[in-house]
């Protein structure tokens, strides 16, 4: 007969149990990808940012290009109206060309900073779509992980394996060895019984016959059958 299990054997059992399953949750494919998840989101949160600053930039940009267009719009007025001997319409021609050429630079800056607005805001497109794949891939996985677990555990349940398996097994063990045990106790009660070993409970206290001996018994069958 397996011996009982003492309590401090339970806990051992329940602290591997609950660690186990720790380890199991740990090593869960879906939590993994949340991680995957919650990067890919940090990245697209940081792109977009990015992207505030960069349009931000360039909006300023086109301010001081427009800045420099007034400007020289205000040059050039300003020479038409001057007299041809007009010292000051000379530097104001020099000034207009400075404000042409910034402005011209500003434009050329320009455009390539919005081609690339344009390149950053389509990476940031590809990441959204990355990013939905992953919650699908998530999803998919969890699906798959959690049957995966239920299989399992109705495995371990019908055989020795799982704990609770182990757990029945011990009691099923058990369970022959008392039936056993009472099995080979009634058999030899009987036989005692049958060899005169044993009296009937009671009968010493009541009476003092003793039990028919099997010569009168086969004595009392013949006559009978005589």
């Amino acid at each position: 007969m397996p011996e009982p299990e003492s309590f401090l054997d339970r806990i051992v059992r329940i602290f591997r149990q609950k660690a186990a399953a720790r380890v199991r949750q740990a090593d869960d494919p879906a939590e993994a990808i949340d991680v995957l998840i919650g990067e890919q989101l940090t990245a697209i949160a940081n792109a977009r940012a990015d992207l505030t600053r960069v349009a931000s930039a360039e909006k300023r940009l086109e301010m001081l290009v427009a800045e420099f267009d007034q400007r020289r719009a205000k040059y050039d007025e300003a020479i038409r109206a001057a007299a041809p001997d007009d010292a000051r319409a000379r530097t104001d021609a020099r000034r207009s060309l400075e404000c042409e050429r910034n402005a011209a630079e500003g434009r050329a800056h320009g455009a390539e900073v919005s081609k690339q607005r344009a390149a950053l805001a389509e990476t940031i497109e590809d990441m959204r779509a990355q990013y939905d794949r992953l919650r699908m891939r998530r999803e998919a996985t969890n699906a798959l992980a959690t049957a995966a677990r239920a299989s399992v555990q109705s495995q371990e349940s019908m055989t020795p394996l799982g704990p609770e398996g182990a757990d029945r097994e011990r009691f099923l063990d058990a369970a022959r060895e008392s039936l056993a045990q009472l099995r080979a106790r009634a058999a030899a009660l009987a036989d005692l019984r049958d060899s005169g070993s044993l009296d009937a409970v009671g009968a010493g206290e009541f009476d003092d016959r003793q039990r028919i001996p099997d010569v009168e018994v086969d004595r009392k069958l013949a006559e009978l059958r005589g």
